[in-house]
């Protein structure tokens, strides 16, 4: 849980001294580290986008071949 969220869920007689120890340094840090974290998923490659370039490889790869054999000018 963010720091943040803990704020916004304390009662409404809490301490001061609980929002004291919430730093604004803290929150800031964590925000940015749950900003690097999404960047770092949506950047990760998905399984399904591998296997459709792996047979997008391998159709090119047999089509080169079958050009090959047809315009072999050995």
């Amino acid at each position: 849980m963010r720091p943040l969220q803990e704020a916004e869920q304390l009662p409404i007689d809490a301490n001061i001294e609980d929002l004291e120890e919430i730093t604004d340094l803290e929150i800031n840090e964590l925000e940015l580290e749950e900003e690097n974290t999404k960047k770092k998923e949506s950047k990760r490659l998905k399984a399904h986008i591998i296997r459709r370039n792996i047979e997008d490889y391998l159709e090119q790869k047999a089509l080169e071949r079958r050009l090959s054999d047809v315009f072999d000018f050995d």
